[in-house]
């Protein structure tokens, strides 16, 4: 079994960067024929998800690091666990990465939907959302993805086609919306 093992690290990377390596790594076994789980008991977060992974807590030492490999690919995925172990002993034995490795797209629903699975909140963090959403009912999201210095090398200004100023002055005006909207009801 092939298990995407989430970790703390010094420049680790991000949940989202962890849930695409994950859905790229179910899609390499579903290829592949083996199963795949997601283990979260090496991370903070792992106390307000349900535990789905039946496989044996590894240690930190022993999970194979394949973040930000060179092309970011199932391929190169595909080529580094080839050069580690023989894909087929999977069938039999568990070997836990660490990978934030892109998907191929589209995603089918039967791997997001696996995926998924790993992810579902416990009940302490339910009642928290739920808290959290009965106290703030009217509020709104801002994401803002200014570049990946750690990753990519970009940042604000470099491929990202809008200078600080202008994130700011569009930041302004969403955030004058909402308060509106907000002030409205």
């Amino acid at each position: 079994m092939l298990v995407n093992s989430y970790f703390i690290k010094e420049r680790g990377m991000g949940l989202g960067d962890f849930i695409r390596g994950s859905i790229a790594s179910q899609q390499l076994c579903i290829e592949y024929g083996l199963r795949f789980q997601v283990d979260l008991s090496h991370h903070p977060m792992g106390k307000y998800i349900v535990q789905r992974c039946d496989a044996p807590a590894p240690s930190v030492d022993s999970i194979l690091n394949l973040q930000d490999i060179p092309n970011f690919t199932i391929r190169a995925l595909k080529n580094q666990l080839k050069s580690n172990i023989n894909l087929k002993t999977l069938r039999h034995e568990n070997l836990y990465i660490y990978t934030n490795v892109w998907p191929t797209f589209k995603i089918a629903s039967v791997v997001s939907k696996r995926v998924r699975d790993f992810f579902i909140p416990n009940e302490c963090l339910e009642a928290a959302i739920k808290t959290s959403y009965d106290t703030y009912s009217n509020y709104g999201i801002i994401h803002i993805r200014a570049g990946d210095l750690l990753s990519f090398r970009t940042q604000i200004g470099d491929v990202v086609h809008t200078s600080l100023n202008e994130l700011m002055d569009m930041l302004v005006t969403e955030v004058v919306t909402l308060l509106t909207k907000v002030s409205n009801t």
